[in-house]
């Protein structure tokens, strides 16, 4: 849980900062993506000590450090996909590529109508 603790309070406000250089002016992308990338060469470097069978950061299975990293590394993947794309974290790119096609995230990024009284119960769970 220290990485997802070190993921809200370090590099989620610092994502922020990256996705709003531009607009902000708060300093470059690039100076701002390579404080980001601290933490993500650490999540490349976790991925690179697991078996090739563990696509995951804990067990070898998705748990809960996975799907707490999940929206914030794809927010990253996303400012600059070309970048990205290119950058020397392949196995990041392959772990996020994998969250985003299992049924569960596709569940999660589902998109609802606006919430009207008239609209009819929308409930999650089990199908």
């Amino acid at each position: 849980m220290e990485l997802v603790k070190r993921n809200d309070k370090e590099f989620k406000p610092q994502l922020e900062i990256y996705k709003k250089s531009k607009r902000f002016r708060t300093g470059t992308e690039v100076e701002e993506r390579q404080k980001c990338e601290v933490f993500i060469a650490e999540l490349e470097q976790r991925l690179s000590r697991r078996n090739l069978e563990e696509k995951c950061f804990v067990g070898n299975k998705q748990g809960l450090i996975d799907y707490a990293l999940i929206p914030f590394v794809r927010q990253f993947s996303k400012v600059n996909k070309a970048w990205f794309k290119q950058a020397p974290y392949p196995l990041l790119r392959e772990w996020i590529q994998q969250q985003m096609q299992t049924r569960l995230y596709a569940k999660a990024m589902e998109k609802y109508p606006l919430w009207l009284d008239e609209y009819e119960e929308c409930l999650f769970g089990d199908d």
